[in-house]
C-alpha cells in the first residue's frame, strides 16, 4: 500500500507568532494540528484534524494533501509497505520527526520568501523560548530534526542557543540543516559542533552563484563570494564525515534560470555536493503578477521554451539533479498574465524574445547605433533587452533606475536617478512606457534635454 507516515511520525513547527503546528507543510490551508503555545503534545496529536488526515491515508486518497507541492507525491517517491510495517507505523506513540521552522529571523530577504527583512514583534522571542522549552524534551529524543526551513539557524540566536544544549538520546538521530550558507563558517558551526557526531545533513540554498543576480534574489544582503567561501567549508566537513550529506538548493526563476547548467557544474564538481535539488519557484503569498513574472515553467511565459531547452542540457540527465516538482516540463498548468497595467510590459517582453537574428536586431536597434545610450529601469525587462543590444554591438552606457543601484546587468553599471547630476548621453531608451509621465519629471528636475524613446516605440514603430 502506498503509504505516508508523516501523520504519526512528524511535527512541523511553523510560526512562533501564532504557535502553528502541522504535521507536514504540503497540506491544505486549514489541517493545522493546533496551537504549541496553547496546547501540549499529546492534544495537538490528538486534533481532529490529525485523525482526519490519518484516515486519508489510510484510504489511499490522501484527499488533504497538496499534490502539487508534496515532492514525494509529485515524484511517485511514497513507499509502498506493507500491512505489518504501516501497523507498527502507526502505532508510534509520539512523533519522533520534528521540522523546526518557528523562528523567522534571517539576514536575507529573498522575494521568494518574504518582501523585506524580518522585524520581530514585541514579545516574539518570548513565545519563541516558550516553544524551545516545551519541545526540548521531545527534540531531545527525536529520530530527525530538521532546522530552519523558514529563517537561517545561525541568525536564530534562541535557536541557535537551544540547540547547544541539545543532548540527543538517539546515536542515530539525522539532523538537517537548511540554511543560505552566508553565516555557516567555522565560527558558527564550533557552537554546534558536538552535533557532529550524529547523521548531519546540510542543504544550503544559494539562488545564484553570479554575484548581481545573487544579491538581487537576496535583497542586496551581501555578496555571494563569502557564501562561495563558505561552501566550500562545508564541502570539507562533508570530506571528513562530519557532513553526512550535502545538497545545495535553488529556487529556479527568471533571474537565474539561465544559468543553471554552469550552477549545476560548481555545484558538483567544485563544492562537492551530493545532490543539486532545483525548485520552481512556488507562489505562497506572492502577488499574483509577481509570481507569474518569475514562474518560468509556466507554458505561458515568455521565457518557458528557452526554460525547456535548459531543463533538456545533458547536465540534468546526472541522477545528483533532483526535481522537486518531478516533471517541470508538463507539471504547471497555464497561467495568463493578470490583466493590469503591466500588460503592456509582458506584450514587449514577447517580441523581445522573438529577435533571434540580426535582421531584426538591425530593424529594431539600428537606429541607436554609434549613439551614446542609456536605459531606465532596472527590472527583468532591461536585463532582455541588454542582452539582446550587445547581441547587436551596441554597449549601454548605463542603466538608471529609481531605487536600484550598486551592481550590473551583463557588466552595464546601474545608477540611481535621484543621485544623477547630470546625464551625459544622447538617448535615453525607456523600458518602463508605463511610467513614462514621472521618469519626464525627475530627467527635468536633473536637466536633462537629450532625446527620451519608449521601448514600444522602437519595437512597434508607428506604420508597423
Amino acid at each position: 500500500m502506498i503509504f505516508c507516515e508523516r501523520p504519526w511520525t512528524m511535527m512541523y513547527l511553523i510560526n512562533a507568532e501564532e504557535g502553528e503546528v502541522w504535521p507536514c507543510s504540503w497540506l491544505d490551508s486549514n489541517m493545522k494540528m493546533g496551537n504549541i503555545l496553547k496546547q501540549s503534545v499529546d492534544e495537538l496529536i490528538q486534533s481532529e484534524n490529525i485523525k482526519k488526515l490519518r484516515e486519508s491515508i489510510l484510504d489511499g486518497s490522501f484527499q488533504y494533501c497538496d499534490c502539487h507541492k508534496c515532492t514525494f507525491i509529485a515524484n511517485n517517491s511514497l513507499p509502498d509497505l506493507s500491512e505489518e510495517e504501516i501497523e507498527k507505523i502507526i502505532q508510534t506513540p509520539f512523533p519522533h520527526q520534528f521540522n523546526i521552522a518557528y523562528d523567522e529571523t534571517c539576514n536575507h530577504a529573498c522575494p521568494s520568501c518574504r518582501h523585506d527583512y524580518f522585524k520581530a514583534s514585541e514579545g516574539y522571542y518570548e513565545k519563541v523560548e516558550l516553544i524551545n522549552e516545551k519541545m526540548l524534551p521531545y527534540y531531545n529524543k527525536a529520530s530527525f530534526l530538521s532546522i530552519n526551513g523558514r529563517g537561517d539557524i545561525f541568525v536564530c540566536e534562541h535557536l541557535l542557543s537551544m540547540l547547544e544544549r541539545l543532548t540527543p538520546e538517539n546515536d542515530n538521530m539525522e539532523f538537517m540543516i537548511e540554511t543560505n550558507a552566508a553565516l555557516f563558517d567555522e565560527k558558527h558551526w564550533n557552537r554546534i559542533a558536538h552535533l557532529g557526531k550524529y547523521n548531519v545533513q546540510v542543504m544550503a540554498t544559494v539562488n545564484s552563484f553570479q554575484d548581481s543576480t545573487y544579491r538581487y534574489l537576496n535583497g542586496y544582503a551581501n555578496h555571494v563570494d563569502s557564501v562561495i567561501k563558505n561552501l566550500k567549508y562545508i564541502s570539507s566537513l562533508r570530506q571528513q564525515n562530519i557532513v553526512n550529506n550535502f545538497e545545495i538548493s535553488m529556487i529556479v526563476q527568471e533571474s537565474n534560470f539561465r544559468e543553471l547548467p554552469d550552477y549545476i557544474h560548481r555545484c558538483l564538481n567544485e563544492f562537492g555536493a551530493d545532490k543539486v535539488r532545483l525548485r520552481g519557484i512556488m507562489q505562497f503569498s506572492m502577488p499574483d503578477t509577481e509570481f507569474w513574472i518569475k514562474d518560468v515553467f509556466n507554458p505561458l511565459h515568455p521565457f518557458y521554451k528557452e526554460a525547456l531547452d535548459i531543463l533538456h542540457h545533458p547536465i540534468m540527465e546526472d541522477p545528483r539533479v533532483w526535481f522537486w516538482e518531478g516533471d517541470y516540463e508538463h507539471v504547471r498548468k497555464p497561467k495568463k498574465f493578470p490583466v493590469n497595467r503591466f500588460e503592456e510590459y509582458y506584450n514587449l517582453l514577447w517580441k523581445m524574445c522573438q529577435l533571434d537574428d540580426k535582421n531584426q536586431l538591425e530593424k529594431v536597434f539600428g537606429i541607436l547605433k554609434n549613439k551614446k545610450i542609456a536605459l531606465y529601469g532596472a527590472g527583468h525587462l532591461a536585463e532582455y533587452v541588454v542582452r539582446k543590444m550587445l547581441q547587436f554591438g551596441i554597449m549601454p552606457f548605463c542603466i538608471y533606475d529609481k531605487h536600484v543601484d550598486g551592481y550590473c546587468i551583463e557588466g552595464v553599471p546601474i545608477y540611481r536617478m535621484n543621485q544623477a547630476t547630470k546625464i551625459d548621453i544622447e538617448v535615453l531608451v525607456n523600458t518602463l512606457a508605463f511610467y513614462q509621465d514621472e521618469i519626464m519629471e525627475g530627467l527635468d528636475i536633473i536637466g536633462y534635454c537629450g532625446k527620451v524613446i519608449t521601448l514600444d516605440e522602437i519595437l512597434f514603430p508607428v506604420g508597423e
